[in-house]
């Protein structure tokens, strides 16, 4: 990112002097040297202790001083930095998130900007030496300050190498010594010669100062340090591009991965939320009162037309006896009954039993949501490139949610008791038997909800009666009592297809049952989005501005034209 801020820089038509950024470990006197180059003042606080040092320390000559100003200030140069002043002797340390302008009027350094920067190669300054290690696009040249002990140390300045080689920045190596001992040709090679593996264009060694703190040079000890500033820049247009397009690729590619993985995410999602999701006989059976839910259970039983769940069996002992005095529908009971379960309490009204479906329905969904998101391969990618954790799910249902629901229940009521009305007048004269055993109502809902599953806006009035009727048959077959129910099966079987199939009674019912499902879906929907939202977030799409962008920029430095 900080490549295309130079980039767009140089493309501003601005002409921004030379950015020079001394670098090295702690305590390697990069303060001392940066004070020195003007002309001894304390600009940069110096310590025995290492890491003094803690932000970017800016030394501007004053002819320069007011173009800085104006790129500081607009956010053009350094732009995720802010900006403190501080006097020529302001003994200054930084701040990491900040740039700290020292303004001077030293001639050499006119038309040069003077960085002195945070240890990079430590565990104790990582954030520090991040930043430095960050703005490297910036820096033109490099005064790579290296102390004794580190005079062959591969490992702490083998990085900065390979980064600083990649933007094209020249490089001169200053070799601090801190020890008193003679130097011969033997060492001065061998020191040249690691300049050289540092890619640098030449090296200066410093000669050994004694005592601690700052030490103010002879005038000429920097001569070559000087000399080197001012020698000519070749364009680093070409390696900043190059770095983007990298960057802009690896992004691209890491952007698949993550979409590839996003996908399964979203797979999984999909899957969870399609084993949780109640059907329509679910909802249903789910706000049937105990006495309903008990002659529903039984006709589901006897019609075979599909497996009742299993806490349809509430009141199976209750119904053992009222169905024993029935010929053949009594031995039918008794091998087609599942377990029996505690009695559910009668006095629940519609509306808690409404609540109680969509409380565990999303327990149920909010339990495997969690699952799918805790194992999922996209947010392992995230945590390994990025180190970001995925925030904790905290479902929360809409606010209004529980008085929509509550009203749907009600609209539910009416509609069943409306309906349990239409069936009683038109089935007054089935046989009493019939009636008194199972119960008309019972009959009449299950005959048309379990026999003619699914919507019935999707069946032709025709193909509801043919499938009521040959349940109603196998319920007489199967029964072994078709003597004693045929004839009374048969007017139940006309007042179902003619009378009940389709009525406006009915429709009301499976609308309002709908309504149900449908708030319980909402809720649903919202819980995978939030599953889904942060994560899609993560990913830009095809159409994106930003990846059209980077992917522009990907063919710019591939072709090595702007």
């Amino acid at each position: 990112m900080q490549a295309v801020h130079r980039i767009l820089l140089e493309d501003s038509s601005t002409a921004l002097p030379r950015v020079v950024a001394l670098v090295g470990g702690a305590s390697s006197g990069k303060s001392t040297i940066f004070n020195n180059l003007l002309d001894g003042h304390l600009a940069s606080r110096i310590a025995a202790r290492g890491h003094t040092t803690f932000g970017l320390i800016l030394a501007v000559h004053d002819d320069d001083l007011e173009q800085l100003t104006h790129l500081l200030t607009e956010r053009r140069l350094f732009p995720e930095l802010g900006q403190a002043t501080a006097g020529l002797d302001g003994d200054v340390a930084g701040s990491p998130d900040t740039v700290t302008v020292v303004r001077h009027s030293v001639s050499d350094l006119r038309g040069v900007l003077l960085l002195d920067t945070p240890d990079f190669t430590s565990d104790a300054a990582r954030r520090e030496g991040d930043l430095t290690l960050s703005l490297l696009p910036w820096f033109d040249q490099l005064l790579v300050v290296i102390d004794h002990e580190r005079w062959f140390d591969r490992q702490a300045f083998g990085p900065l190498r390979d980064a600083s080689a990649q933007f094209g920045q020249r490089r001169l190596v200053l070799f601090n010594r801190s020890r008193e001992e003679s130097m011969g040709a033997e060492d001065t090679n061998a020191l040249r010669e690691r300049a050289e593996r540092l890619g640098a264009d030449d090296m200066v060694v410093l000669e050994f100062r004694r005592g601690r703190g700052f030490c103010r040079f002879p005038p000429d000890v920097l001569d070559g340090v000087r000399t080197w500033l001012r020698g000519s820049l070749d364009s680093r247009r070409s390696s900043l591009l190059t770095q983007i397009a990298r960057a802009a690729e690896h992004v691209l590619n890491q952007n698949d991965e993550r979409r590839h993985r996003l996908t399964q995410m979203r797979e999984a999602v999909e899957g969870a939320v399609a084993r949780t999701t109640p059907s329509q006989w679910d909802t249903l059976t789910a706000l049937l009162t105990p006495e309903e839910r008990t002659q529903f259970d039984v006709v589901a039983r006897v019609l075979r037309v599909r497996q009742a769940s299993a806490w349809l069996g509430d009141q199976g002992r209750r119904l053992r006896s009222a169905l024993a005095a029935l010929p053949g529908i009594g031995s039918l009971w008794t091998t087609t009954r599942g377990p029996d379960r505690p009695p559910q309490p009668s006095h629940r009204s519609r509306a808690e039993l409404a609540a109680n479906h969509a409380g565990e329905v999303l327990r149920r969904v909010e339990t495997e949501l969690r699952r799918v998101h805790a194992s999922s391969s996209f947010w392992s990618e995230i945590r390994r490139w990025s180190g970001t954790e995925p925030p904790p799910l905290e479902f929360e249902s809409a606010g209004d949610h529980a008085d929509r629901l509550r009203e749907a229940a009600t609209e539910f009521d009416r509609a069943v008791a409306t309906w349990t009305q239409k069936v009683d007048k038109e089935c007054s004269n089935v046989g009493a038997n019939l009636q008194g055993a199972l119960g008309v109502g019972a009959i009449g809902l299950a005959a048309v909800l379990i026999a003619v599953p699914g919507p019935l806006a999707v069946l032709s009035l025709a193909a509801a009666k043919g499938a009521v009727a040959g349940a109603l048959g196998h319920l007489a077959a199967a029964s072994g009592a078709g003597f004693l129910l045929g004839r009374p099966l048969g007017r139940l079987a006309s007042v179902v297809q003619e009378k009940l199939v389709g009525s406006t009674e009915l429709n009301a019912v499976r609308t309002a049952a709908e309504a149900i499902q449908r708030l319980i879906a909402a809720e649903i929907a919202d819980r995978k989005d939030q599953v889904l939202v942060l994560a899609e977030s993560m990913v830009l799409a095809e159409g994106d501005p930003l990846h059209a962008a980077l992917e522009s920029v990907q063919r710019i430095g591939a072709s090595g034209h702007d």
